[in-house]
């Protein structure tokens, strides 16, 4: 079996993780991964739930170095852990936290005591053995688990970071408002570091002040790693970031509207990603500029009757896309929404996200998204929206929205509510919404 190395380069001194303004070496890091190596429990399995990034990082390779499976799981919900003790016998939980997780057995990270680094051989890791497992989000039905090689991960971030020019910016810093445990932060945060010598920040900030602190620990040059949501707060915070080379974005489309302020008021570039937990990333595009994709090199998309599927040597097989796509060169397509996203109302037909996007972009509006409840007994479906609006009430948000939408896709009814139940990625998972719209539902 081929084998490939952990990192690159090799050189023992480099700097491979922030942790607050102490830099950790990877020497320290090999070391203190050998060390939990030692510690951790004879099982199959590892759900690696480290919140700190050097800690998650530590994880990862302790458990690659013991030949376990590392399980990342959808969320941390006691529910989502119940069923990985179902899928898996043998299997425990690693984590940096106090939180009771259920009745899983836990294996408690404890910083190693601090001591001098020994220079420490690369490890190699087996390139086609599935190591990681990883899950959809659940924003279109319920979580689905993903099998991805060391091989598989490893080109995948060469792809990346050839596109991203991460050639000459080898000594970049990335800090991430993104998990480690959802496959953008994976690639992102611990792929492109770990294959192209970036360093990367333990800390994953939220709040638009707090992105700043972080970002101002780092060394220049930086790279912020976010989503729409987090990136739409700063730019609406009006805060100054400290200069990045670049902002990159994924997890749900970022309207181009937004990406234009952010470039200007950040002086940037904001690139985003596009891909899934099935293929990983497969293209770029920077919105401000730009409505096409251009695919990464290796990457191909064909079509089969309406269905695309993404062929490339690293993925071990063809894989089909959800969502709808216009090729528009052999190398670029648009992409048009997902099938699953389509709904049709007197006629018409119409993207969620497109509407999303749409709601989102109105002056006064800090988060919205457009529901389809389930109507069996409906003889024509009705859309509901939630919004998050401080200076806006009901009747003002469906007046903007008159301006902006067909009147067979005005929501009805449009609920106000204090926050939307996102993920840690960002995203709304399909049973959150239900849960919301039953929940707008009884106050009525």
């Amino acid at each position: 079996m081929n084998h490939l190395p952990l990192t690159t380069p090799a050189d023992p001194e480099r700097i491979v993780v922030w942790c607050n303004n102490e830099p950790r070496s990877l020497s320290r890091l090999l070391m203190d991964a050998r060390t939990l190596d030692g510690q951790l429990p004879d099982r199959s399995c590892l759900i690696n739930l480290c919140e700190n990034r050097y800690r998650f990082l530590v994880g990862l390779i302790a458990g690659i170095l013991k030949g376990q499976k590392i399980v990342l799981p959808p969320g941390r919900a006691n529910e989502d852990l119940k069923r990985l003790q179902q899928r898996y016998e043998s299997i425990y939980c690693l984590t940096d936290t106090n939180t009771r997780q259920g009745d899983i057995e836990i294996h408690r990270y404890v910083d190693p005591v601090c001591s001098n680094p020994i220079e420490q051989a690369i490890p190699v890791v087996p390139s086609a053995k599935p190591l990681i497992e990883l899950f959809t989000s659940g924003s279109t039905g319920k979580a689905t688990p993903h099998q991805k090689s060391w091989g598989t991960l490893w080109e995948g971030a060469r792809l990346t970071g050839e596109r991203l020019g991460l050639d000459h910016l080898t000594q970049a810093a990335v800090l991430a408002t993104v998990p480690p445990q959802h496959m953008f932060g994976l690639e992102a945060s611990i792929l492109l570091p770990l294959r192209w010598g970036l360093s990367a920040s333990s800390e994953q900030p939220l709040f638009a002040a707090d992105i700043v602190a972080s970002l101002e620990k780092l060394p220049a040059p930086r790279i912020l790693i976010t989503t729409p949501l987090h990136l739409r707060n700063c730019v609406e915070e009006g805060i100054k970031l400290p200069q990045t080379a670049f902002i990159l974005s994924a997890t749900s489309t970022l309207s181009p509207t937004l990406a234009a302020r952010a470039e200007i008021l950040f002086d940037t570039q904001v690139l985003e990603i596009y891909g899934s937990t099935e293929t990983g990333a497969i293209a770029t595009r920077r919105p401000a500029l730009e409505s096409d994709w251009s695919l990464l090199p290796g990457i191909t998309l064909n079509q089969e009757t309406k269905a695309w599927w993404v062929t490339a040597t690293h993925l071990p097989k063809s894989i089909l896309l959800s969502d709808r796509l216009k090729k528009t060169s052999e190398h670029c397509f648009l992409l048009l929404g997902r099938d699953s996203d389509m709904v049709k109302i007197a006629g018409k037909r119409a993207s969620l996200e497109d509407l999303n996007l749409r709601l989102q972009s109105l002056d006064g509006v800090e988060d919205g998204v457009f529901f389809l409840p389930d109507q069996r007994s409906a003889s024509v479906p009705r859309l509901t929206a939630f919004v998050v609006s401080n200076s806006l009430d009901e009747q003002e948000i469906a007046l903007a929205l008159r301006e902006q939408l067909d009147p067979a896709f005005l929501p009805r009814p449009l609920f106000k509510v204090d926050r939307l139940p996102r993920n840690a990625t960002g995203k709304l998972p399909q049973s959150t919404l239900v849960t919301l719209f039953k929940q707008c539902g009884t106050k009525q």
